[in-house]
């Protein structure tokens, strides 16, 4: 996952299943205090969203692509009987905040984040992508795989479909930032 300390608030990318409490836990050892305002999965797909409900029980608002808002009301909706995961223990109604016109900026005045839906690929149907506009960063799930032992980065239809996007939207990207590998930049890509 992605953690983005601001001002006054925390933002997350990615809520996997199977890690999203423990990545919680460690957001509030480190920047106690700050509540978790936002969290945007980059896809429904359960390595980045199947914790999704830990957030909710957590009160923050759900970014994400229009297409998959009603998965996920659907998800926060459901009750656990014989388990009681965090959202059973501390109902809450889930808060969402679909991308409008395909794009969100998070800012406090010193650290800016683009969130974009790239929209649809060989992957899924959406995808949501978070840009550092300052440094010119951008973390993506899926999209671009690399093997942790620093090969090169695998190149499918889904590596292209997501180079081709960058390119159309002209953005300054030096270092994709990614899910599953090793950082690489955008000349390896």
């Amino acid at each position: 996952a992605l953690v983005v300390a601001f001002n006054d608030h925390i933002f997350v990318m990615e809520a996997p299943g199977g890690g999203s409490a423990e990545i919680i836990a460690r957001v509030k050892e480190l920047v106690g205090g700050k509540p978790i305002r936002f969290v945007a999965p980059t896809h429904h797909h359960d390595d980045h969203a199947g914790g999704i409900r830990t957030y909710m029980a957590e009160g923050a608002t759900l970014i994400v692509a229009p297409g998959e808002e009603a998965f996920f009301k659907k998800v926060g909706s459901m009750r656990f009987t014989a388990s009681h995961d965090a959202l059973s223990r501390n109902p809450r109604e889930p808060k969402f905040e679909p991308l409008q016109n395909g794009k969100r900026v998070l800012t406090d005045g010193t650290t800016t984040v683009e969130i974009y839906d790239i929209g649809k690929g060989p992957h899924a149907e959406e995808m949501l992508v978070a840009y550092f506009p300052d440094h010119k960063m951008i973390y993506q799930g899926d999209l671009l795989n690399r093997p942790f032992n620093g090969d090169s980065p695998f190149a499918n239809d889904t590596s292209a479909h997501f180079l081709n996007w960058i390119d159309s939207k002209k953005l300054a990207v030096e270092m994709t930032i990614m899910g599953h590998g090793p950082p690489t930049t955008i000349a390896e890509f």
